[in-house]
């Protein structure tokens, strides 16, 4: 069968803008590969702000007939034909070489501080996206403007915390039923995508035949089989009791405390290790993740507060087009509210409440899950965000 794959991959902005697209262009074109691309370079929305674009045409003249002011999606085009917004500059292959279009990269984002810098690459060995996403949701469907594409995406935002950074491929591959492994594509691109390590961020699709052709099919709360949807609502009924027979083993009362420093993954590590977690830390969250043998995946996980040393936290079993999600609680007390994290000791028993809840779950709801949904297939793999 045949799967689209998102991935988003680790971009540092210690590497120059245009190295990066310079690494990417000639990953992708090994062998004599065609390597066609588009690109937009635009300034801030925001009036009386330095343009980045009239400061690129007057540095590099080639550029002018690339700007523009027309909105840039096509639904918005369509939606407000007269509508005006921030100078860009669009191009694709055919209109600037290659060579060029790295130079202009060179400029982010001392000389050149556009508000987005955005390139996409294509090649043949990307495959072809599936002519139409079904979903459930017409905000679902708006998302994703009813489509997939393949293809590499490297860009260069700005943002009020600063510059952000990066790099993301989608593409379509064969996968056995049975394998446990979903294989990079062939050719230049799967060996240089072997070269950008574990993904930071995964999604995957299968890809369904119809009489229309290939679809994806985006399934919603209201296409999920009846019976799960009826035990994710008992199991939500049933928190205080689930909770009751966690014995939780610290009784933490106060929602508030005292904001002390210290490190939190090591806590994590000492207490889901043990159960078969694997740990990961993100932009203010912690993810624990194990497989079972019915190859659904169950998580934990953690918000830890970007802006503030506060805890939220949720319990996940990802089934295919399902997932069953509770809240986690940090203790009897606190029920599943927001708590603060406070010191190391205070971190170090709500870490043991929150693996003592977990533990429970594994025992009693999981395989009460599994039950009702099937084994998954072997390739299954639960969507990441990091």
């Amino acid at each position: 069968m045949k799967l689209f794959i998102r991935q988003e991959y680790r971009a540092t902005k210690k590497e120059p803008f245009g190295a990066m697209l310079r690494r990417i262009y000639e990953g992708l074109g090994q062998g004599g590969v065609p390597v066609l691309y588009r690109f937009t370079f635009a300034d801030h929305p925001v009036p009386g702000m330095i343009s980045s674009v009239a400061r690129a045409v007057k540095k590099f003249p080639y550029l002018a007939p690339l700007v523009t002011t027309e909105p840039i999606a096509p639904i918005l085009r369509a939606k407000e034909p007269d509508k005006v917004g921030p100078p860009a500059i669009l191009g694709n292959a055919e209109r600037l070489e290659f060579s060029r279009l790295a130079e202009v990269a060179d400029g982010l984002p001392r000389s050149l501080p556009f508000r987005l810098a955005d390139v996409r690459f294509y090649t043949e060995e990307f495959g072809k996206a599936p002519a139409t996403v079904k979903t459930d949701t017409p905000a679902a469907e708006a998302l994703l403007h009813g489509h997939f594409s393949t293809g590499m995406r490297a860009s260069d935002t700005w943002w009020v915390n600063g510059r952000n950074r990066h790099l993301g491929a989608a593409y379509v591959v064969e996968v056995e039923q049975r394998s446990r492994n979903v294989p990079l594509p062939p050719g230049a691109l799967g060996a240089f995508l072997a070269t950008l390590g574990k993904g930071r961020t995964l999604a995957q699709f299968a890809i369904e035949e119809s009489e229309e052709g290939e679809k994806v099919v985006v399934k919603g709360k209201s296409q999920a089989p009846p019976e799960l949807v009826g035990l994710a609502e008992k199991l939500r009924e049933r928190m205080p009791e689930l909770i009751a027979a966690a014995r939780m083993p610290h009784a933490i009362e106060s929602a508030k405390a005292e904001h002390a420093a210290s490190p939190l993954k090591p806590a994590l590590e000492k207490h889901f290790k043990p159960m078969g977690y694997a740990t990961k830390g993100g932009s203010g969250i912690f993810t624990m993740r194990r497989r079972t043998a019915g190859n659904h995946v169950v998580e934990v996980s953690l918000d830890v507060g970007t802006w503030s040393r506060s805890l939220t936290g949720h319990f996940h079993v990802y089934l295919p087009d399902f997932a069953i999600r509770l809240p986690m609680p940090a203790s009897p007390e606190l029920n599943a509210r927001q708590c603060d994290i406070g010191d190391a000791e205070r971190w170090e028993k709500l870490v043991e409440n929150m693996a003592a809840f977990t533990r429970h779950l594994d025992r009693e709801v999981v395989p009460e899950v599994e039950k009702v949904a099937g084994p998954a297939p072997a390739w299954f793999e639960a969507p990441e965000v990091r």
